[in-house]
């Protein structure tokens, strides 16, 4: 009999059924004639292969979370909704030029997590722990590291622990340990004067549960 898939006609990542099965008929497949028939199977795998495509599309931009900041005290405050939220084990990853607020950022984290000190730029020591009340801030600071430096210092020891964070400044040489399966990963961008937009990609469960809770508040905020 002449099957197909199911659709879902509000559904955009569904193809209207005509541009995919081309001139196929079902009597065609009924018959059981050899070209017909796969043709048909060939028109189901590409359906499939751009109903994936934008599926993929669609999740990347669920978990894609879009800030602005006005000053650097709007920063540290987004930073220290980030600080009261995060859980255990978290990995995060910040991006962007000299002086675009990441390391006020990391000030913002460790406030909140009620550090025994502020941080500074941790670039001669590569890494710098400030133990809070619940949970320690590993802060990494990787600008004057090379790529090929990192897999031998150990990094990954520190990364996962039930009772810390770890925040990486300037950390493409350790991009090898984000594959892991939670991370936050945040792009700052500068706007002209103090304002700052700040892109926010979340992977994994906790990470985008995290992200989601924090642009909700802000949202709050904000209004």
């Amino acid at each position: 009999s002449w099957r197909t898939p199911r659709q879902d006609p509000s559904q955009e990542a569904y193809r209207p059924r005509d541009e995919v099965l081309g001139n196929v008929t079902p009597d065609d497949v009924y018959f059981g004639r050899p070209d017909a028939i796969l043709a048909h199977r060939a028109a189901l795998k590409k359906e499939r292969v751009l109903n994936l495509k934008i599926m993929k599309e669609k999740i990347k931009a669920l978990n894609t979370f879009k800030f602005k900041t006005k000053s650097e005290a709007e920063t540290l405050r987004l930073a220290g909704m980030f600080g009261k939220k995060v859980g255990n084990g978290q990995t995060i990853s910040l991006k962007g030029t000299i002086g675009v607020g990441k390391t006020i950022f990391v000030k913002g984290l460790a406030k909140a997590l009620k550090c025994d000190r502020s941080p500074i730029s941790a670039s001669f020591s590569l890494m710098k722990i400030y133990e809070g009340a619940k949970l320690n801030l590993n802060h990494f600071d990787l600008f004057r590291l090379e790529d090929d430096e990192a897999p031998y210092l150990g990094m990954e020891e520190y990364m996962g622990e039930e009772e810390s964070i770890s925040v990486f400044e300037w950390g493409s040489p350790a991009s090898y340990l984000y594959d892991r399966d939670e991370l936050i990963d945040i792009d700052f961008d500068l706007s002209g004067g103090d304002n700052r937009t700040i892109i926010v990609s979340a992977k994994g469960a906790k990470s985008k549960d995290l992200a989601g809770k924090v642009y909700q508040l802000w949202r709050k905020k904000k209004k």
